[in-house]
């Protein structure tokens, strides 16, 4: 079941991790690198005003860790370096988990801050 060749190791068909260089947003949007570079720090700052004073410091630290990841790459290499491949359906890196685990934890904060005000406005 465990492979491996020159660009890849991995459990055949559903996991690989081979090295890709990808010069594309998420879903292969295709932008000018000095318009990504130039975006991303906009929206990082406008994030950083959002989670100012706010209760979600757990997911701003985890899509901070990963923004900032995926923009040095970006800045330094001139891409992003992923590098798992899961079912062949997407290539990300761990950087592209933490953001996505960051969005999910702030969805399930602003879920429950949702359900809590909607409590206290029935009292």
């Amino acid at each position: 079941m465990l492979f491996r060749s020159i660009n890849n190791i991995g459990i055949k068909n559903i996991l690989f991790f081979e090295f890709y260089k990808n010069y594309n947003l998420a879903l292969g949007i295709k932008l000018n690198n000095i318009i990504i570079i130039f975006t991303s720090i906009i929206l990082f700052i406008l994030l950083i005003y959002y989670f100012y004073n706010k209760s979600n410091k757990i997911s701003f630290c985890f899509i901070a860790v990963g923004f900032i990841s995926n923009l040095y790459d970006r800045i330094f290499y001139g891409y992003v370096m992923d590098y798992i491949n899961i079912f062949n359906i997407g290539i990300f890196n761990i950087s592209d988990c933490l953001i996505i685990i960051g969005i999910i934890l702030l969805l399930i904060n602003i879920t429950k801050n949702d359900k809590k005000n909607k409590v206290n406005s029935n009292r």
